[in-house]
């Protein structure tokens, strides 16, 4: 089976968009090893950090992607959402496939995105909503490490974790976290999205270097944990600033991506928009500026659903 490949450059991460240009069965995909293998190759060998898998479906005018991490194990590995992914995806139906009639509505493991193109470079994605119930979030978190919470929004760090990281500078509310997933399905009960973490640090984080060197200290046994995480979670740091409270900087230890070099993303979509989520709530915003590695996201709300806005470009 025969796909088109191209890679793209989304805020810092190089992204493969793979397009099977006959009818194709995600699930036929997922399951055969042979067609993984090959796919991680051609990934590997393009200095990939992720894949889009991307098909055609019958429900016109969708097109279905899955998110493949071919860094990850012998086969590779998915992921339930890529942010930047998807902005290359749109790329490549504007360039490839002459899609003109945006916004592109792009089915994902987390619903039904609707991307616009808003520059030469640029795309909007409509995220959705935030999910914290842990009914919700049963499948990636242990519950029984948060007792007493139906929603993991600025809890107690868990003691195990937090014996590690009880260094850490955190921020002005102490050692607490938030988990949870964006979502663009309308039913949030029976949601999926790629899980996070949130973790606040003070503003005495000065750099992204600095930021940078805190995430591959702690983030791979944050990750790691599997009786608390038992898929992985992608562990997200973050700086507020007093004189900036528009903008914070982000640094994102990722599942999935292999070593702890790579793991260390340029950015990361789903989690700028989940932290940026937690950001407006506290602050009160309709809009924030997340600062990556590899540039910047900017993540706003209205009219009830988040959006996340970035560039991505054919490499």
């Amino acid at each position: 089976m025969n796909f088109n490949f191209v890679t793209y450059k989304a805020t810092g991460n190089i992204i493969g968009v793979a397009y099977y240009p006959e009818f194709f069965d995600m699930s036929v995909f997922m399951k055969d090893r042979n067609l993984r293998r090959r796919l991680k190759d051609t990934a590997i060998e393009n200095k990939c950090d992720s894949v889009m898998v991307l098909a055609k479906t019958v429900e016109a005018p969708f097109l279905r992607t899955v998110v493949f991490e071919p860094n990850a194990g012998e086969d590779g590995a998915f992921s339930t959402m890529c942010g930047n992914g998807v902005r290359a995806v749109a790329v490549y139906a504007h360039e490839y496939l002459k899609y003109r009639a945006w916004p592109l509505n792009l089915r994902t493991e987390s619903g039904v995105l609707a991307i616009e193109k808003t520059g030469n470079r640029s795309y909007r994605v409509r995220m959705g909503s935030v999910v914290s119930n842990t009914g919700s979030l049963h499948r990636y978190v242990n519950t029984l490490y948060f007792p007493g919470y139906s929603t993991l929004t600025d809890v107690p760090i868990p003691a195990n974790l937090l014996r590690k990281v009880n260094t850490l500078p955190f921020g002005p509310a102490g050692p607490l976290c938030s988990v949870g997933f964006s979502t663009a399905e309308a039913h949030t009960n029976h949601a999926d999205g790629e899980p996070h973490m949130v973790i606040e640090l003070e503003e005495s984080v000065r750099s992204m270097e600095e930021l940078k060197k805190i995430t591959q200290r702690c983030g791979p046994f944050i990750c790691g944990n599997q009786d608390i995480f038992p898929f992985g979670i992608n562990v997200n740091f973050v700086v507020t600033r007093k004189d900036k409270t528009d903008s914070f900087l982000i640094c994102t230890f990722e599942r999935n991506l292999g070593d702890t070099e790579k793991s260390v993303t340029q950015a990361c979509g789903t989690g700028a928009t989940f932290a940026g989520a937690e950001q407006m709530r506290k602050l009160k915003l309709s809009k924030v500026v997340a600062e990556c590695l590899g540039g910047k996201l900017k993540i706003e709300e209205q009219g009830g659903a988040l959006y996340m806005s970035g560039s991505a470009v054919r490499v």
